[in-house]
């Protein structure tokens, strides 16, 4: 599958972690669609992406795309 701009970060993160959504979902409680939906490109919430970020350990500007991580930077 292809990497959209949307999808890259939290990919690589995964990837860097040899981490796969199925983990992911175990450990954020966000369900497999909506993981999945975020690898194809389609939008997600700002609650999901701090609860990703929460369950990752990291900055949601690591793994958000960057319209996402200005949003909530904006919102500090």
């Amino acid at each position: 599958m292809p990497l959209t701009r949307a999808n890259t970060r939290l990919a690589a993160t995964l990837l860097a972690r040899d981490m796969t959504q199925q983990e992911l979902v175990d450990c954020s409680g966000i369900s497999r669609v909506t993981i999945n939906n975020i690898y194809h490109g389609r939008s997600a919430s700002l609650d999901t992406w701090v609860r990703l970020a929460n369950a990752l350990n990291v900055a949601i500007a690591e793994i958000a795309p960057p319209d996402v991580a200005a949003r909530i930077a904006a919102v500090k």
